[in-house]
């Protein structure tokens, strides 16, 4: 029951920061666009921001609610590891798209084949899902760097059976319990 809803409280966290990229790269292509608030779209500027609010709370609250629930605390849970891994890459992939269209839009105006296509809004994109997937991604390597699998080794029994068991003997870890049997 503790990991479902787990998963519940991450997918939540991940649509509350998903909504939140997406609705401050809106606010700001419309903070330097002039279409939209030239347009009479002020109200259009205020729907963006209370969304980008709202998203922000669901973000927060879920994300911290659910690391609230973890098991063992210091140590993340799966449903947490996949929370960061998967939203980084999501968002990675949304930056690496803007990226290209960004790169795409300079290169046909530096060719001059054509003007068309504003760089605001891949720009925005790139910046925001670039940050979120940094976030992430460096949030999940400092957790799996912090539970680093230890390797136990259970104590054991090794029997040598040789003339000359030399070299052969200093190769067991500590946790062996050696016994050699002489043959001639």
């Amino acid at each position: 029951r503790g990991s479902a809803l787990q998963v519940y409280m991450y997918a939540m966290a991940a649509l509350g920061l998903l909504v939140s990229v997406a609705m401050i790269s809106a606010l700001t292509i419309a903070a330097f666009s002039t279409t939209l608030i030239v347009g009479g779209g002020s109200e259009a500027v205020v729907s963006l921001a209370t969304i980008l609010v709202v998203g922000l709370a669901v973000w927060l609250f879920f994300e911290r609610r659910a690391a609230a629930t973890e098991e063992v605390p210091g140590r993340a849970s799966w449903p947490r590891r996949l929370y960061s891994l998967g939203m980084g890459v999501v968002f990675g992939l949304g930056a690496a798209g803007a990226l290209i269209a960004t790169v795409f839009i300079l290169l046909r105006r530096i060719l001059g084949s054509g003007a068309e296509g504003s760089v605001l809004e891949p720009g925005a994109i790139l910046v925001f899902s670039g940050l979120a997937c940094w976030y992430l991604l460096s949030r999940y390597a400092r957790e799996r760097d912090a539970t680093a699998p230890e390797d136990v080794v259970a104590p054991f029994d090794v029997t040598i059976i040789c003339s000359h068991p030399g070299m052969i003997a200093a190769k067991f870890p500590d946790e062996a319990r050696l016994r050699v049997v002489y043959r001639e």
